[in-house]
């Protein structure tokens, strides 16, 4: 949401006005109680319009008054303010800031910015226009915008059916309700298999979870997923899990319950694969056409929403003469691609589609970018350090098991730009820092190998069966059931 907004332009009194700040909820701007006019209620609405990417107040009275002028203002989602700036002169162009609100050097074009924000507010939804769902919402009084009789209805000559399919778009609930019923079905399928295996064969029922749907900050729909797990507790003799945050709530889960809550180290990764490579640096970087010296930031993952591989690019954009090269595909390709464009640095950021020797490219890098928004643990972060490379990643429940700022990495607030690209410019400047944040990360990973990880499982699941004493055997037993 708009959290809050600020310009010179703005005056109280002769004054340069404050901050202006808003809340969850309804805000309402009012006069003076004497009934005062043209005090600006109009032209602060079109301002916030403005800060959504609107371009009514550019010819509002307030500029022509004014002149040209910034806006400056901040949202703020998933806990994480995001800060920018907007000139009426050159309404196509919204400039990121730092939280003092001085340019960054980073910029989207408007419609990347609605884009930006479209997403950010969950609206990937086709019939309803981000414009429409905004005009529900800025109500001027006596303008010819509201009806007080149907509250629900925004825009003038619209139905109450397509008003209230608007409502239910900007809340975001078709597809969190879809998303629910998938993951309901799927769980049922368990549920089943649980029960079966436990009233027919009387079979001991262990449960690894790669990572909880609910967890703190997710959204309030993610709370039913509370639900579904704990009724799959009363089948289930144990629960293990992969980070701390899941291993608290899995305890909470199995209180007064038949079932015990264990954590292991991740699910186990092959660091020989990691660390044996066949490919020089050199080698890899000639590949894409990287050049030998240059400092080079990776990222492997899916591309899609929450990896957030667009704050990786945005931080490595930043940063003259650091290149990326960027592993995946996924649903957000596209729109990474033309950000890519828009920045001017298709000669530095390479995108090299999925890749099957994803662990071996690892040595071609210098750093290891990974901001995002959740995980159960971040497999391909891990990978990265056992490769010795430092990371740079985001604050989240996952990387909270590993990632040490300071020390194995450097820790970003989620999708705070500002910092990412700081950490950028910090680690491909200081070759000291990376080589220490590297050395200890390689030793971190250690405890995430397969061994480790394979030894833990073996220990957990002979406290229900008995097991094979053959290294074969027991590989083979904690494979199948990890």
């Amino acid at each position: 949401m708009l959290v809050e907004m600020k310009s010179p332009a703005f005056m109280d009194h002769g004054q340069e006005r404050h901050l202006t700040t808003f809340h969850g909820g309804l805000n309402v701007v009012l006069g003076e109680e004497d009934g005062a006019m043209s005090i600006g209620k109009s032209s602060s609405l079109l301002a916030i319009d403005f800060a959504f990417g609107g371009d009514t107040y550019i010819k509002s009275d307030g500029v022509r008054h004014e002149g040209h002028h910034t806006v400056f203002f901040a949202f703020e989602f998933k806990g994480v303010r995001h800060y920018f700036a907007r000139n009426t002169s050159d309404g196509d162009t919204v400039f990121f800031c730092d939280k003092d609100y001085n340019l960054t050097g980073v910029k989207y074009t408007k419609e990347e910015f609605i884009s930006w924000l479209r997403n950010q507010y969950g609206m990937e939804y086709e019939g309803v226009s981000f414009r429409t769902v905004l005009s529900s919402f800025f109500r001027i009084y006596g303008k010819g915008n509201t009806d007080e009789l149907n509250p629900l209805k925004g825009i003038p000559g619209q139905n109450m059916e397509k008003s209230i399919a608007t409502i239910l778009t900007v809340f975001n609930r078709y597809g969190d309700i879809q998303e629910f019923r998938d993951s309901v079905t799927e769980h049922s399928k368990r549920l089943e298999a649980f029960r079966d295996a436990r009233k027919k064969h009387n079979t001991k029922v262990l449960y690894t979870a790669h990572g909880f749907h609910f967890y703190k900050g997710a959204p309030k729909i993610s709370r039913l997923y509370y639900s579904v797990e704990k009724a799959m507790i009363r089948y289930t003799d144990g629960i293990i899990t992969i980070n701390e945050e899941d291993y608290l709530a899995a305890k909470k889960m199995c209180r007064n319950k038949k079932c015990d809550a264990y954590k292991i180290s991740g699910i186990g990764i092959d660091l020989s694969r990691v660390r044996n490579s066949t490919r020089t640096r050199e080698d890899i970087r000639d590949e894409f056409g990287i050049p030998h010296d240059a400092f080079l930031v990776m990222s492997n993952s899916e591309i899609n929403e929450n990896k957030n591989v667009e704050c990786s690019i945005a931080a490595v954009a930043a940063n003259k003469g650091v290149y990326m090269l960027i592993c995946g595909t996924g649903k957000s390709m596209d729109k990474c691609r033309d950000l890519v464009k828009e920045l001017g640095c298709t000669d530095r950021i390479i995108f090299a589609g999925y890749r099957y020797d994803a662990k071996e490219l690892l040595h071609g890098a210098d750093a290891f970018i990974f901001p995002s928004y959740r995980e159960g643990l971040g497999l391909a972060a891990i990978e990265a350090m056992g490769a010795g490379l430092p990371l740079i990643v985001s604050d989240n429940r996952g990387t909270r098991e590993y990632a040490v700022n300071g020390e194995n990495s450097i820790v970003c607030e989620c999708n705070n730009v500002s910092q990412f690209i700081e950490a950028v410019r910090l680690l491909s400047s200081d070759g000291e820092l990376c080589k220490k944040l590297g050395r200890n990360g390689y030793s971190c990973a250690d405890k995430y190998g397969i061994e480790n990880s394979l030894a833990e499982m073996a220990e957990i699941y002979g406290k229900y069966v008995d097991i094979p004493t053959s290294k074969t055997e027991t590989e083979v037993l904690s494979g199948e059931n990890r």
